[in-house]
């Protein structure tokens, strides 16, 4: 699903139009994003956590050649899934 399949099911569900639920939408992905820019994380009682995680810098070997390169640190974000979408992965495994 991509993000205009999105926005027409939501719309279609609560009853606005595409072009208003497309507007929260890109609402939404820059306000979780200035947030996660600024450290904190985003937490959606019962759907997941997107945070910020600092990584360590390694040496990795280039697949190509074997080469040993240097990763720098870097920071990458992260989702944990709250219990809803843990329970479903939970059902589909089982089902």
């Amino acid at each position: 699903m991509n993000k205009t399949e999105l926005s027409f099911s939501i719309a279609n569900r609560v009853g606005l139009t595409q072009a208003n639920v497309e507007n929260v939408l890109e609402a939404f992905t820059e306000i979780v994003t200035d947030r996660l820019a600024d450290g904190e994380k985003v937490q959606l009682f019962g759907f997941g956590t997107f945070d910020i995680k600092e990584k360590a810098p390694r040496i990795v070997a280039n697949p190509q050649n074997q080469t040993k390169i240097q990763l720098g640190a870097r920071r990458i974000v992260t989702f944990k899934p709250g219990k809803m979408l843990k329970e479903l992965t939970k059902e589909s495994q089982n089902g």
